[in-house]
């Protein structure tokens, strides 16, 4: 049986709501998916992964988002480790859709550059801060991906159609990274275009992981580091943070 799953949806004005519907087809035979909805982006595809549920024996779903707001937007088709991942666990699948909670239009943007030009937070010298030890610890980003922390594999922190959206280009990206490839660790985290950051006291203190792959300066070019010897670590950055700003 072929199954392909459409998500159709349009922004609410200026507003973070969507509204739109999701059809299944069936070997030809289309059916629209519950009531029609408005809903913020997350909820939506929350919905979206619950919708993947009715067929819980295919082994592959094909799914399409198409924004109908946006007529020379061509429909995006989801990769299938995302798919996969909606299909498991819906709320975990929404979360790493999560994007920056302001999407001004290109036009809007355009006029508060030239008013107050933005810069995203760690974009100067970041290549230096990315080898830093501190509060927040630096893992490379490629394109949508990231290098775990947990194990060292890529995964997908957004979905590439989200991260080349219009709306969204050249913001950093906030979202909830759940590791879909070996440790399946979740972290908040927070995406430039080379690299990104994560709380170190998240990673020692809400994470149950054993040691943390980190190959940074910081780490004496090694790729791992436990979780006793980063704590020690830390403590003792803590201790020296304290002190200067006593000074």
């Amino acid at each position: 049986m072929s199954v392909t799953v459409t998500l159709e949806y349009a922004r609410v004005g200026n507003t973070l709501h969507s509204k739109g519907r999701i059809l299944s087809d069936e070997n030809g035979q289309v059916t629209e998916e519950g009531l029609p909805f408005e809903c913020s982006f997350v909820w939506m595809m929350t919905r979206l992964g619950g919708t993947l549920g009715h067929w819980p024996d295919e082994p592959e779903i094909r799914v399409v988002l198409k924004r109908t707001d946006h007529p020379n937007l061509s429909p995006y088709v989801l990769d299938k480790a995302t798919v996969d991942l909606m299909r498991k666990d819906p709320e975990a699948a929404a979360a790493t859709f999560e994007f920056p909670q302001h999407t001004p239009s290109d036009s809007a943007r355009r006029v508060a550059q030239v008013k107050q030009p933005i810069v995203p937070p760690l974009m100067v010298g970041v290549d230096v801060a990315s080898e830093s030890f501190g509060d927040d610890l630096y893992f490379k980003v490629r394109e949508h991906e990231l290098e775990c922390p947990g194990c060292g594999f890529w995964g997908m922190f957004i979905s590439p159609g989200l991260l080349h959206h219009e709306d969204r280009a050249g913001e950093c990206v906030k979202c909830i990274f759940i590791c879909s490839k070996k440790c399946h660790v979740r972290l908040p985290v927070t995406c430039l275009e080379k690299w990104g950051y994560v709380s170190t006291e998240y990673l020692l203190n809400h994470t149950k992981l054993d040691g943390f792959y980190f190959p940074r300066a910081w780490n004496e070019g090694k790729p791992w580091i436990t979780r006793e010897a980063l704590k020690k670590k830390y403590d003792e950055y803590l201790i020296e943070k304290e002190k200067e700003q006593a000074t």
